[in-house]
């Protein structure tokens, strides 16, 4: 075996202390841009045209994503228009890390715009998601974006929780609507469990959680919504293929306010299940598992309340875990140990 030299180690030391240092130091925030105020009118100059005054108006509940050049995007949510309005948004944005500069890419400018739905399954200039907050994103692998539900207006100007599907292409700025219906207040269609048709789809909804798996498939867990007739919280898991423009019912219950199934502490199980619930952050794994972790929901027992339970789902055995965190809802306190 070759004996550790001083050299070395003190090499191997400064290597670390640098990278310590370099880590702290990247910690920092920067301002980059946007107002020190609140409540900000957006400034939205010439659609498509990036310039250095143009930016989004204050708001909430907008859907993110980033593309494969590092550009951020932003669409919707609830907040001002061009006018100081305050409403449902539908603008589309995206800025360029480069240049510090914002670009009003699709939308209108203005608040509270209906859907224009078009042919079902083929783009159109003229297609556009209604204005909406609290929707559900997804991003495939060919850079196509991809938008569920949420809760804002119809084609038909009513506004509530909705299960249209949509999806963008950057490279022609077009909007096409895939699946699921023009009118708010929808009810599921579950079908059979694990057999996908082309009727199924989730009831309306919002504040739902989703993932993109490593096959390039998207799932959909719970929110505040329809399953039949009525509106609560809902706990059911739900895969759309896209290249069949399919739905299928993987996991969970049609019936609402369903409390979770735990089982043992990092032990699979058939029966396992997290509670009903809305706004859990989600992320997937390298080796493709689903996790989500919290929300407002129901743990075993008692009244909906904040949670902090976390979850793994395995695509491939159809199991839910529970990882980490408490199964009941009684105001539970962070354990954070040493910073």
């Amino acid at each position: 075996m070759k004996n550790t030299s001083s050299k070395d180690f003190n090499t191997t030391y400064f290597l670390l202390f640098l990278f310590l240092n370099i880590s702290c130091f990247a910690q920092n925030f920067t301002w980059k841009k946007g107002s020190n105020l609140t409540d900000i009118i957006g400034i939205y100059g010439t659609q498509g045209t990036p310039a250095t005054a143009n930016r989004p108006g204050s708001r909430e509940q907008s859907i993110t994503w980033t593309d494969a050049a590092g550009n951020f995007w932003l669409f919707g949510g609830n907040g001002f228009d061009s006018a100081g309005n305050l409403g449902f948004l539908n603008d589309l944005w995206r800025y360029n890390t480069s240049t510090n500069e914002w670009t009003w890419v699709k939308g209108s400018n203005t608040v509270n715009q209906v859907g224009i739905y078009g042919f079902q399954g083929l783009y159109n200039a003229t297609s556009r998601p209604g204005a909406r907050k609290s929707a559900t994103f997804f991003k495939d692998a060919l850079g196509i974006f991809w938008l569920f539900g949420g809760y804002g207006y119809d084609s038909f100007g009513s506004f509530g929780e909705l299960n249209d599907l949509w999806s963008y292409n950057p490279a022609t700025n077009e909007w096409r609507w895939m699946k699921g219906s023009t009118a708010c207040f929808q009810v599921g269609t579950y079908g059979t469990m694990g057999t996908a048709n082309v009727n199924n789809t989730p009831g309306a909804r919002h504040l739902a959680t989703a993932w993109t798996d490593g096959n390039g498939e998207f799932w959909l867990f719970g929110g505040l919504g329809y399953n039949g007739s009525s509106n609560a919280y809902l706990n059911d898991l739900w895969r759309y293929n896209s290249s069949n423009n399919q739905w299928i019912w993987v996991r969970g219950t049609a019936l609402l306010n369903q409390t979770g199934i735990y089982g043992t502490i990092g032990t699979p199980a058939p029966a396992n299940a997290p509670g009903a619930r809305v706004s859990a952050p989600s992320w997937t794994d390298g080796l493709g598992n689903l996790w989500l972790i919290a929300g407002y929901g129901y743990a075993t027992g008692g009244p909906a309340d904040l949670l902090n339970d976390m979850w793994k789902y395995t695509v491939l055995t159809n199991e839910w875990t529970w990882v980490k965190g408490s199964n009941n809802t009684l105001s539970q306190q962070g354990s954070y140990g040493t910073l």
